[in-house]
C-alpha cells in the first residue's frame, strides 16, 4: 500500500510540476520598452515576475516527486535493503 501512495504522490507532483511550468510559459512577454521604468515596474517586470512564481512552484513541485520517486528507488532496490539493514 505504501509503494501504491509513493507512486501516486510521485505522479501528482510530477503533473503540477508541468502544469506550473506550462503556466508560466503561456505567460506573454510584452516589449521590454513599454512602460518600463527605471524602478522597474511596468508591463515587462511584471510579467516576468508571474513566470519567476509560476517556476517556482513547478520546481518545488518536481523537487517533491524527486524525493518520493528517491524513497521508492531505496525501498525497491538492494541499495534500500543494504541501508535498512544496516540502521537496525
Amino acid at each position: 500500500m505504501l509503494m501504491v501512495i509513493l507512486q501516486a504522490l510521485v505522479v501528482i507532483f510530477s503533473l503540477l510540476a508541468g502544469g506550473f511550468w506550462a503556466k508560466s510559459a503561456a505567460i506573454d512577454l510584452p516589449n521590454i520598452t513599454e512602460n518600463t521604468t527605471w524602478a522597474g515596474t511596468g508591463a515587462y517586470p511584471d510579467a516576468v515576475k508571474a513566470q519567476a512564481k509560476w517556476n517556482r512552484y513547478a520546481a518545488l513541485s518536481a523537487a517533491v516527486a524527486a524525493v518520493f520517486q528517491a524513497i521508492l528507488f531505496l525501498i525497491q532496490t538492494p541499495i534500500g535493503s543494504v541501508i535498512s539493514s544496516a540502521t537496525k
